[in-house]
């Protein structure tokens, strides 16, 4: 059984496991609390974040990118106030997150 609704997408398969927003926030929260931890390398606070999304062929990560707020460009070390940004589709619906680390 699969099921969408728009605003609150939840996806439902036979065993009652819900995939919706909520992966993608799991994923943006283990960036932020890597980065309020002290990691400093973009590429492991990524990896870390990216490491949440459960294996489910109906879930493709679009993007995750750590980018400081000036130029909103990606960074390779956190030095400063930073936005983690990420897209997750959930089957054909695309949803997106972004958070600003100071």
């Amino acid at each position: 059984m699969i099921w969408y609704r728009w605003n609150d997408l939840r996806v439902r398969d036979d065993d009652g496991r819900k995939l919706d927003h909520a992966t993608l926030e799991a994923m943006r929260l283990r960036a932020v609390k890597r980065i309020e931890a002290g990691a400093r390398e973009a590429a492991v606070i990524k990896a870390a974040a990216a490491a949440t999304i459960p294996n489910d062929m109906r879930l493709r990560l679009d993007y995750l990118e750590i980018v400081d707020l000036g130029e909103m460009q990606p960074v390779e070390v956190v030095d400063g106030p930073v936005c983690v940004a990420g897209a997750l589709w959930v089957g054909a619906t695309r949803l997106i997150d972004n958070v600003i680390c100071l």
